[in-house]
């Protein structure tokens, strides 16, 4: 509704990073424009750990959707 992907980081997440969000039916590449954190306040990284983070994202990946730093 907020427009904003809940992540369970396991490896650093940062502004300006390329992501690939795999789903049951596609793999979509995006960069992250902005990482809030669990009270929304914006930050420019966020380390893995046991913590949530938002990134924003327009559409709803569905259940069981993974993402993963996009390499060349």
């Amino acid at each position: 509704e907020k427009g904003l992907l809940k992540v369970e980081p396991r490896n650093p997440i940062r502004k300006g990073m390329s992501l690939e969000l795999l789903t049951l039916e596609d793999t979509i590449t995006f960069t992250v424009e902005n990482v809030f954190t669990d009270k929304y306040k914006p930050i420019d990284v966020i380390h893995g750990g046991l913590h949530y983070c938002y990134i924003p994202y327009a559409q709803n990946p569905g259940e069981f959707a993974l993402l993963r730093e996009k390499l060349i």
